[in-house]
């Protein structure tokens, strides 16, 4: 795979990295927020969840991107629409956790 490439790929799975971390946080915060009955903290968690939104579309382009870069198929194009599906999850449990 091409350097610039494998950049990419890196800066991909850092973004991914980063979106499972935020909906760990806010879905801790989300729970939190409802025992405690704190409508401070349940406001922040909404906000983060914009966050996360963001984030989504971040790597949805970046995919869009290095899949347009690549000349060869297989293993790295499954590897980048997983990458995709898994943005995807993380994006919903991040809106879960401003239903809670």
């Amino acid at each position: 795979m091409p350097e610039q490439a494998l950049k990419a790929v890196e800066r991909i799975e850092q973004d991914l990295m980063k979106m499972g971390h935020l909906a760990e946080e806010i879905t801790r915060k989300a729970i939190q927020s409802l025992r405690d009955q704190d409508l401070e903290l349940a406001r922040s968690v909404i906000q983060q969840d914009d966050l996360i939104d963001n984030l989504q579309l971040v790597v949805e382009e970046e995919l869009e991107q290095a899949i347009a870069q690549l000349t060869s198929a297989g293993f790295e194009m499954r590897r980048h629409l997983a990458t995709l599906k898994i943005a995807s999850d993380l994006e919903r449990i991040a809106d879960y956790a401003t239903c809670i």
